[in-house]
C-alpha cells in the first residue's frame, strides 16, 4: 500500500510557495527507510528549494507495522481540538472500507503528530499496554495536583519515553504563554502500572478507552493546541 500526498506551502523563512510530495502512508515492512525517519522525527522535515531553510510540515498520513499489529492514522497536532470529530469519522471509514488483512492489525489508534505516534510504536515494542498506561497518567494527575496544573492550557504532553531499571520513564511537555516549549523527565516506579491490571475500579471509569481509537489521557482534559508539538 504506498501513496503520495501532494501539499503548496509558505516556506516560513523566505514566503516562497513550497510545492511537496509527502508519504501518505509508511508501511514499516516495505518502506523501512520512512520509518526510521518516523523514529528520528525527520519525516515532516523539508528544505526550502528558495532560501535552503529546513522546516517541519505537518501532513496526515497512515503508520502500518503488521509485525505489531499497529494501525495508527497520523494527523498533525493542530487539529487535537477535534479530536472526537477525527475518531467518528475515522470509525465510520474503517466501517464502510475495511483495511486489507485487518486480521493482521489487532491495535487501531488515532494519534495527533510524531510524539504520540513514537509513544504509541515504544509502547508495542516493549510489550506495554497502551490502555493500561493511559490509565496510569490519570491516576497520577488524580493523585498530584501539581502534575495536574501544569498538563493544562497549550497543548500539555504527558509521554512515556524510556525504561529505566524498575521505572517508567515519562516526558512531560508544556507551553509557556509565548509558546515556548518547555520539557521535563519523570521517572514512576513500574510496579504503579503492573498494579493497574487488578484495579478494575479505575478501568471501569474510564471504560471507553478500551475500544477507542484515540487512547489519551488527554480526552479528559481542556487544552488549546497551539502549533506542532514537536
Amino acid at each position: 500500500m504506498e501513496s503520495r500526498t501532494s501539499v503548496r506551502v509558505a516556506c516560513p523563512s523566505c514566503s516562497a510557495e513550497v510545492a511537496l510530495d509527502l508519504p501518505a502512508v509508511v508501511d514499516v515492512e516495505r518502506q523501512p527507510e520512512l520509518a526510521a525517519r518516523v523514529h528520528d522525527y525527520t519525516l515532516p522535515l523539508v528544505a526550502c528549494p528558495d532560501c535552503g531553510a529546513s522546516f517541519r510540515v505537518e501532513s496526515p498520513f497512515l503508520y502500518l507495522d503488521g509485525r505489531r499489529g499497529l494501525v495508527i492514522e497520523v494527523v498533525p497536532s493542530r487539529d487535537l481540538g477535534d479530536w472526537k470529530g477525527l475518531e467518528q469519522r475515522l470509525v465510520d471509514f474503517e466501517a464502510r472500507r475495511p483495511l486489507p488483512d485487518a486480521e493482521r492489525f489487532s491495535t487501531r489508534r488515532l494519534v495527533f503528530g510524531l510524539r504520540q505516534l513514537n509513544e504509541k510504536i515504544f509502547v508495542a515494542t516493549n510489550g506495554l499496554d497502551d490502555v493500561r498506561l493511559e490509565l496510569l497518567k490519570l491516576a497520577l494527575l488524580s493523585s498530584r495536583p501539581e502534575l495536574a496544573q501544569r498538563l493544562t492550557g497549550r497543548f500539555p504532553e504527558l509521554l512515556l519515553e524510556g525504561l529505566v531499571e524498575n521505572d517508567l520513564v515519562f516526558l512531560v511537555l508544556t507551553r509557556d504563554e509565548g509558546g515556548a516549549l518547555k520539557q521535563a523527565q519523570l521517572p514512576i516506579p513500574r510496579r504503579l502500572y503492573d498494579a493497574l491490571e487488578r484495579d478494575s475500579e479505575l478501568a471501569g471509569g474510564f471504560a471507553e478507552l478500551q475500544g477507542a481509537r484515540f487512547v489519551s489521557w488527554l480526552r479528559y482534559v481542556e487544552m488549546t493546541p497551539v502549533g506542532p508539538a514537536a
